[in-house]
């Protein structure tokens, strides 16, 4: 899991999460969010060019 984090960041080096909403019922909850940043380093097939990314 590190090793994952860690290329996100060293592929996306600002990356901002926004939440969106919070789920709770009962003993469980969930939330939903938004991966906003610019692409500067390689991640998986794609190239870095300096562009938006935007994952909810």
């Amino acid at each position: 899991m590190a090793a994952g984090l860690a290329g996100l960041f060293a592929a996306i080096p600002d990356a901002q999460w926004s939440l969106d909403d919070t789920l709770i019922g009962g003993n469980r909850a969930a939330v939903t969010y938004a991966l906003s940043g610019h692409l500067n380093g390689r991640l998986g097939p794609y190239e870095p060019k300096g562009q938006s990314v935007h994952l909810e």
